[in-house]
């Protein structure tokens, strides 16, 4: 549709004859259908369009979304909320069940594997009454924690080592055992110190050069005797000993015991004097006592019973000795 008959639609389909621009008007037209070249009072002005409403067109389509703006201030915290109520008391575990005793409600007890928790107040008993266990009792008590059912036996576990069955301080094999150990194949050693004391006598006659063991006193005691020129040593008199029967054997294979031989009587001698003690035996004096361990041409070594302590001695000191056997 042209614009002359658009506006001739607009004003009720009235001819439209002219268009006068130098009024700056719209096309003119007659309002009673007149037809005039000239301007005339019923021509359609500007005015005439304004306020005018035309039907609604469809939607446009949406367009895109806007960047986000800043966030807010932070506003003011709020006032605090009111306390809740108070809870209720919890429970009160207070250790095995003891039934001359009184419990509050809420007392939780052990018994019989289980636990226990009180329903009430529960009074204590008058002796001699007392209270019914709470497995029993359930007016009064009521399951916490039942016990469980006994598991599987699990398998059986690896064998430890075998323990020793023998000990110090033990009489055995003619005389009394001062130290007990096993070797790399589980076989039970020890040691075993005379119920008696060696008179007193010189470490030898004659000296041996070099360093003998600190812990095979057989050996030393052989090597000291087979000097040349040897006559007399503790160590001939500890070889040439054989106990008595004390009840549990008569024995001549002792000797002069090493210096780390020795010092298992240090180690244990609480029990070895115990022993010596029960068992009637000679104790140990309060004096230096030779062992076969030399530690140079003219010195020995020896072990003080009186201070519990080792040193060494001339080897032409007559000091007492005791002699040693193993199993």
């Amino acid at each position: 549709m042209d614009i002359l008959n658009f506006i001739s639609w607009i004003k009720g389909g009235r001819q439209v004859t002219s268009v006068d621009p130098a009024r700056t008007l719209l096309p003119v037209g007659l309002k009673d259908g007149r037809r005039d070249d000239d301007y005339l009072t019923g021509a359609i002005t500007v005015q005439d369009f304004i306020n005018q409403v035309g039907a609604a067109g469809p939607p446009g389509p949406i367009g895109p979304q806007g960047i986000q703006g800043i966030q807010g201030l932070v506003g003011p915290t709020g006032a605090q909320g009111v306390a809740g109520p108070v809870g209720a008391a919890g429970l009160t575990f207070v250790g095995a069940f003891n039934n001359t005793l009184g419990y509050l409600e809420d007392d939780v007890v052990f018994f019989g594997g289980s636990s226990y928790v009180a329903l009430a107040n529960i009074p204590a008993p008058i002796f001699p009454a007392v209270l019914p266990n709470p497995n029993v009792d359930t007016v009064n008590w009521n399951f916490l924690a039942i016990q469980g059912l006994t598991g599987p036996q699990g398998p059986q576990g690896i064998p430890g080592p075998a323990a020793f069955t023998r000990y110090v301080g033990e009489p055995y094999q003619g005389g009394i055992i001062v130290d007990v150990w096993k070797d790399n194949l589980g076989v039970e050693h020890g040691l075993i110190m005379s119920y008696v004391n060696l008179s007193t006598n010189v470490w030898s006659n004659v000296n041996v050069g070099g360093v003998l063991s600190a812990s095979n006193g057989l050996a030393n005691s052989n090597t000291i005797v087979g000097q040349a020129g040897h006559t007399t040593s503790m160590a001939l008199d500890c070889l040439n000993y054989t106990n008595i029967n004390y009840g549990t054997g008569v024995y001549s294979d002792w000797y002069l015991p090493a210096i780390g031989e020795m010092m298992c009587v240090v180690k244990n001698r609480v029990a070895i004097d115990d022993a010596i003690t029960a068992l009637g035996a000679t104790g140990l004096l309060q004096a230096q006592y030779w062992t076969s361990t030399a530690v140079g041409i003219t010195t020995a070594m020896m072990s003080s019973q009186a201070t519990l302590v080792i040193g060494s001695l001339a080897k032409n000191n007559a000091q007492p000795g005791r002699p040693f056997r193993k199993f």
